[in-house]
């Protein structure tokens, strides 16, 4: 469902807000990536939606967050050096979305009310290369049946948490090979991937769905700009601004919350905002290919 803001607007523009790194991990550990529930970050979220009640959200949820922050100075450079594996990771699945009913029921009520949409934000979001690669790339040199295997995975920790979810693939680290492509398609899912495209666009035969819109680093003016060129902002961001040592400029805080509500402000008053989900947008964009390729 679709919902608009800006009744004297000239033209249409889509709006999802999205945001990554979500699972029950709450501040008692490194930090709160959702597991606060409405006393910590989401906090952020709920008060959006107090100003944009039928703002859409999609929450790009990790099934079983394995990852740790990297190290620093000269553990950071001894690993690199000899090529060590990345070992700084939880152990036993500690925040493996079946292990949190109490939290999956409380999330699940948001997704029941269609408040939130989930997604799905890798399986461990943690890569044992990780001084190879940023840690954090989970699906950077997996096999393409390693691949299938992670993602059918996700889906039975989510089924098994109860916990219903939208087949769109956010990867992690946005680390994307021609194996998770492969695999994605097979497994009937959209990407929502960084591109150099700002608008959606079809890759390998799969709907991507590139954020376009970072919360915390990109201004008011150039949000007017892709949506007056494209007609579909994707705002994106992170659960949390910080986690151990490491930083995350566009996780939610106070200021970040503040310029959402500047965008969508700005955006109201020029032009007609429709509020939708990631789920919305892909089927916008498969009515609009397939009616273009019925035209040819």
């Amino acid at each position: 469902m679709v919902n608009n803001v800006g009744k004297n607007a000239r033209t249409y523009v889509l709006f999802n807000l999205s945001i990554d790194d979500v699972h029950p991990e709450s501040s008692a550990f490194i930090s709160d990536c959702g597991g606060d529930k409405e006393q910590g970050k989401f906090r952020f979220l709920l008060d959006l939606l107090e100003e944009f009640p039928n703002m859409k959200i999609t929450l790009f949820v990790t099934p079983d967050w394995t990852d740790k922050p990297n190290d620093y100075g000269l553990k950071r450079l001894i690993k690199k050096v000899l090529k060590l594996k990345y070992t700084n990771k939880w152990e036993d699945s500690p925040f493996r979305l079946d292990k949190h009913p109490e939290w999956c029921n409380w999330l699940g009520s948001y997704v029941d009310k269609g408040v939130f949409e989930l997604g799905i934000h890798g399986y461990n979001h943690h890569n044992i290369n990780g001084v190879a690669v940023n840690h954090s790339m989970e699906f950077i040199g997996l096999s393409y049946s390693e691949c299938v295997r992670r993602v059918r995975l996700s889906e039975e920790i989510f089924r098994n948490a109860g916990l219903r979810f939208s087949k769109v693939f956010r990867p992690p680290g946005w680390g994307t090979t021609y194996d998770l492509l492969k695999a994605l398609r097979k497994l009937g899912y959209s990407l929502s991937c960084k591109s150099m495209n700002l608008t959606p666009e079809v890759v390998q035969d799969i709907v991507n769905i590139p954020p376009n819109w970072d919360i915390g680093e990109d201004s008011i003016e150039k949000g007017i700009e892709i949506a007056d060129k494209y007609g579909v902002i994707t705002a994106y961001g992170h659960i949390t601004d910080s986690y151990g040592r490491e930083y995350l400029s566009n996780g939610l805080n106070d200021v970040n919350t503040l310029r959402i509500r500047a965008l969508l402000r700005a955006l109201a008053d020029r032009f007609n905002v429709m509020l939708v989900t990631m789920a919305d947008i892909i089927d916008i964009c498969l009515l609009y290919t397939s009616d273009a390729a019925d035209e040819l």
